[in-house]
């Protein structure tokens, strides 16, 4: 056990900022935060070496929690973000992944890698079976480590590299043992263009888009975060909302690979439906930030933000350019660094 005594900043809801000046925090053995005392008198000095005094110009703020990033890309991070998405990944992304089969070079760079069972390398595509088993047996490695801190996630890579079978069985897979699901999803034209060849629309894909051929086959639920998801279509858009499913949100990548900006804004706002039923309103969408290393430059959070804050200028300005003659600033539809 230990505390930390002086300044804490957080935010508990979107907008909020919460400044507590002398506060006390204590943190068990595990890492857990086990209470938070505000208005305590701070002593000028301790000999306790289990009480942590924050000094001048020192606060203590939750940390930046990167929602989206693959570890074993780190190596050739930013490299090549002209090329499309579809032949980055081939060139660049399964290459460096699939040196991790090496155990040396795993234990230097990471462990588990995706689940993919088509339209892989042939040496880094696994049998839906051999992918499953494998997701299984690694979520009750991570379980059985018994810690707070360590969950285990369930990995597609996405559509276009996963069966519905795989996708379904991974769903299957998440519900008793109560883990996430992340994926990616309307990343990019050509990657969307490939799902459609893959999934025609029709009865059984509905309109053959990412969220709809994840939601169908029982990915797409509260505790699944999405990566991407700039170029949703309106149906996507209410699947993600009435699931309960969260975004992260990767202001580089999706610039360097989708050419496109994702509007955060509206997306964390309830919104209302009209439909032959009546009307209906629609819960917000949580989203987070993610660096999404290597398709993003930087694995600072402080980056991602300083992009987000950028790529909403843009998006704003498009917006008002096909906007009829009013004013220039439509700060409803803008994200800064006070929002």
């Amino acid at each position: 056990m230990f505390t930390i005594t002086g300044p804490i900043i957080d935010a508990p809801s979107p907008g909020a900022l919460r400044i507590r000046p002398t506060a006390t925090i204590s943190i068990d053995d595990t890492g857990r935060i086990v209470s938070l005392v505000d208005d305590t008198p701070i002593p000028t000095t301790t000999d306790d070496r289990t009480h942590i005094l924050l000094g001048k110009n020192e606060f203590l703020i939750p940390g930046f929690i990167d929602t989206h990033i693959h570890a074993p890309q780190y190596t050739f991070t930013g490299s090549a973000t002209s090329t499309p998405l579809l032949p980055w990944l081939e060139r660049y992304a399964f290459p460096a992944e699939q040196r991790v089969s090496d155990p040396e070079y795993a234990k230097r760079v990471y462990g588990k890698l995706v689940c993919m069972d088509r339209n892989s390398p042939p040496t880094y595509t696994e049998s839906t079976s051999h992918s499953l088993a494998d997701t299984e047996t690694f979520i009750h490695h991570i379980q059985s480590l018994n810690t707070p801190l360590i969950h285990p996630i369930i990995t597609p890579r996405f559509v276009p590299t996963c069966t519905p079978t795989l996708l379904r069985g991974l769903a299957d897979l998440s519900t008793p043992h109560t883990v996430r699901i992340q994926t990616h999803a309307s990343e990019s034209e050509d990657q969307i263009a490939f799902v459609k060849s893959l999934h025609p629309p029709g009865a059984e894909w509905g309109t053959g888009t990412d969220v709809e051929v994840l939601d169908r086959c029982g990915i797409v639920k509260s505790g699944t975060v999405l990566a991407h998801t700039t170029r949703l279509t309106e149906a996507e858009e209410t699947i993600i909302r009435k699931r309960g499913a969260g975004i992260a949100h990767c202001p580089l990548s999706n610039v360097f690979f989708g050419d496109a900006v994702l509007g955060v804004r509206g997306l964390m706002r309830p919104k209302e439906v009209c439909g032959d039923a009546g009307t209906e309103f629609l819960p917000p969408v949580k989203i987070g930030l993610g660096t999404d290393v290597a398709g993003g430059y930087a694995p600072s959070m402080l980056t991602a933000m300083r992009a987000a804050v950028i790529s909403s200028r843009v998006r704003v300005q498009h917006l008002m350019a096909d906007a009829p003659p009013g004013p220039r600033r439509n700060l409803d539809e803008e994200v800064d660094f006070k929002f």
